[in-house]
Parts: C-alpha cells; structure tokens; sequence
C-alpha cells in the first residue's frame, strides 16, 4: 500500500475540526489528532495469513519533526527513511539522512551481528563529523587533531560512498543508475572505515557503484595528473586460501576477480615460460643443447646407433 500523503489525512481532518466548531489543539491541529491517526493506522495490520505492508510519504512542515502531526505519525511506523535538505543542497543524492533513518529490522537477530556492527560505527563517525561542523566552519579542519581530521576525512568519503545515480534521472544527469547489492555497500564502508581509502580523492567516490568502480576512477585521476598509483591496482585485502577452487579447469588462471583477491596464474604444460600476473617477470627454460653434450646417455646412445 502506496500513501502519499499521510499529512494531507491530518489536514483534512484539521479542517473538518473547524467547520464543526471544535475548539483546536496544539499548533491548530484537531483536538482528536491522536484518535484519528490511531485508527486510519491500524488498519494496517497483519493478520492471520493475511499482510498489509505500507509505504508513506510525510511531509514535515517546516521541517520540524517535532510537529504533533509528524511525531504522531512517527509512532505508528515501524521503519522511516528520511530527506534532508542540507544533504541535497550539498549535492548529495539520494539525500538520506543516516543519522535520523531508522528501522526496526537493523537487528542483529535479523541482518547479522557485523552489519548491525558496521551500521552503528559508520552512524558514530558521520554523528562525530556532524558536531565538529561548527568547528570547522569556525577555524577551519587545520585547527582539528590528527585523530579528528582523520574522523571527518572518512566520514566525508562515506557520505559521497553512499550516493547513487539515478535510473529515472539518467535522461537528465548522462549518468547511467547503478544498482548496487547490500553485500557490496557493506564492504565498501568497511574499507573506507579500515582507511584503505584515506589518501583517495573524495571525488573518486562521489556517484559510483561499488568500490571496485571508485578505484579505478582513482586511478584514471591519478594517471592524468601524473601522480604515482601505489598499491591502488591490488586491493589491499586479504586473499581467500580457497578462492582458487573458483577458477576454470584447463585454463590456468585461479581467483575471483572483482571480489578483491590477487590473480594467480599457473603455467599449462608444456610451455616454455611463465606468467606471475602483474609483477611482470618472465622466467625462460634453459636452452637445450642440441649437439647432444648436455643430452642423457639414453638419448645420446640411441643418437650413435642411429648414425651407425
């Protein structure tokens, strides 16, 4: 079930409060705000084998979400995602604000005890960027300590990390929208987290996919200026023992690619050199001696009775 909007219920109701004379309660709303809230939403319910799942737009006026209207609409709902306009006007889309965003379903008995984990650390850090803002605003991010200004860098590139084009706004931005899987969000926050991403451009992470898309954007950026890569070619992860039981029989190659693992490559027999992926070495056979000096006895004897 689609609503939009719940407050133009709370609207409707406030203006049949007046024509029937009734004296308004706080902010002008109806003196029956909460009665009426109560039984529109407990029509949603679930029972027996039969489920009702609904989705509402609220408009907070004024953008105060201490609004009667908003707090008591807030009650009856289990999960809220909301908008702010400090992220929009910071270019941040979609602008959902981590902070205020809550839902009953980010549980460890239900998502898991290290999604509950990284969602409260990732909170922690853009919550400690939040009350440091006037600070900076003030002397500027030079005057933070060396533990702050690392605090504020991460957070900074979480929240560009967490922005996403649009499918429906592609006609208008040129950018194609990126569908992006939970596991993937998850391990790119935690990188970041981990500082594997300090020294990145914040720009390499504005409007991506994954992390994988933000490195090579990284890398594209520091070729073009001339600066050196690093490590950035190779994530820096830890490489999974089994991750060669992936690879394809016969073709010598083992690993998973995207996942973040290090290419091995083996050599196919009857080859004459091998590969060690990136590095770039080659090692050659020793040349055979075709004379026959440095053959075996075998091969030298049946070479003599051949000749004989």
């Amino acid at each position: 079930l689609l609503m939009d909007n719940v407050f133009r219920f709370v609207q409707a109701g406030s203006e049949v409060s007046g024509l029937l004379g009734r004296m308004p309660s706080r902010v002008g709303y109806q003196p029956t705000l909460a009665t009426e809230v109560a039984e529109f939403e407990e029509r949603i319910a679930s029972v027996g084998k039969a489920s009702v799942t609904a989705i509402e737009a609220v408009y907070v006026p004024a953008d105060d979400f201490t609004d009667p209207a908003v707090t008591t609409i807030s009650s009856h709902i289990d999960s809220m995602v909301v908008l702010t306009r400090e992220l929009a006007a910071e270019g941040i889309y979609p602008a959902v604000d981590p902070i205020a965003t809550t839902s009953v379903m980010l549980d460890p008995a239900i998502v898991g005890e290290d999604h509950a984990k990284l969602a409260a650390d990732v909170r922690a850090v853009i919550e400690n960027y939040r009350e440091l803002k006037d600070v900076i605003a003030l002397l500027g991010v030079e005057e933070l300590g060396a533990k702050e200004r690392l605090s504020v860098g991460r957070a900074r590139r979480i929240q560009r990390f967490l922005t996403q084009p649009f499918f429906v706004a592609e006609a208008f931005t040129g950018m194609p929208g990126r569908t992006v899987p939970i596991a993937e969000t998850l391990k790119g926050c935690q990188a970041i987290l981990a500082g594997e991403c300090d020294d990145w451009d914040e720009g390499s992470l504005y409007m991506i996919g994954n992390l994988e898309e933000a490195r090579t954007r990284e890398i594209a950026r520091r070729k073009k200026a001339g600066e050196p890569i690093g490590d950035l070619a190779q994530p820096a992860t830890a490489v999974n023992p089994d991750a060669g039981k992936t690879g394809k029989t016969g073709t010598g190659k083992t690993g998973t690619g995207k996942s973040g693992t290090v290419k091995a490559w083996t050599v196919k027999a009857g080859a004459d050199k091998s590969d060690t992926g990136k590095s770039g070495t080659v090692a050659k056979r020793a040349p055979v001696d075709k004379s026959g000096a440095g053959a075996r006895p075998e091969t030298a004897a049946k070479k003599e009775a051949g000749t004989t």
